[in-house]
């Protein structure tokens, strides 16, 4: 079992490699001259997925502060649903870089959209559900 010192540490590694990425992806589309709706949505997928590193860092800060060793189905379920929610945004991000030269690129962008919407609601109401007990 890891200490939650050193996860605590690897989260927080994690967290800043993302907002280097960010930049990357702003300074990408600033040098691309990407038109100002192509930056717009790009910008907004960067922050998404930097919001979604910065609650993963706050939630391994309190396993670090309240000494979390172990965890339940439902917090597995909900560490699923972020996770395949980041894995959406992440994918939307990469799939930009080609829709000047694919305009069916829009497709999978708005498929992979609906699908973290999906995944975004199935955490919410697990978070409603276990507030309610």
């Amino acid at each position: 079992m890891i200490a939650n010192e050193e996860f605590f540490a690897r989260v927080k590694q994690e967290e800043h490699d993302a907002d280097a990425v960010v930049h990357d992806i702003l300074d990408y589309v600033v040098e691309a001259r990407v038109s100002s709706i192509s930056y717009q949505d790009i910008s907004h997928l960067a922050y998404r997925l930097d919001d979604i590193m910065d609650a993963i860092e706050a939630i391994a800060a309190r396993f670090m502060i309240y000494d979390i060793r172990y965890v339940n189905k439902n917090m597995l379920a909900m560490q699923k649903a972020t996770q395949l929610c980041y894995k959406r945004l992440d994918e939307n991000i990469r799939l930009m870089s080609y829709m000047q030269s694919n305009p069916k690129v829009l497709d999978s962008i708005k498929h992979n959209a609906i699908l973290a919407s999906k995944h975004e609601n199935e955490a919410d109401e697990l978070l409603r559900s276990l507030c309610i007990r």
